[in-house]
């Protein structure tokens, strides 16, 4: 008997979740869009960051550099 153990990895599990709970339809609700832009909205953008952010377990801010 081979058994194969296939990892159930977390960014797609959140992002089903965001999926059912509509979430990147309340971003695009809140956040409008520039007239000039092109690409993927804002609401895929932040469901995609929020499930990178989750799945990396560690929400500081240290690798984020802020530039003026």
């Amino acid at each position: 008997m081979n058994m194969k153990i296939e990892r159930v990895d977390d960014i797609p599990l959140l992002l089903s979740l965001f999926d059912q709970s509509n979430l990147s339809a309340l971003i695009n609700e809140c956040f409008s869009t520039h007239g000039l832009w092109e690409g993927a909205d804002f609401g895929t953008l932040g469901t995609v960051f929020l499930s990178y952010v989750l799945s990396c377990c560690d929400r500081r801010l240290s690798h984020v550099e802020i530039v003026y």
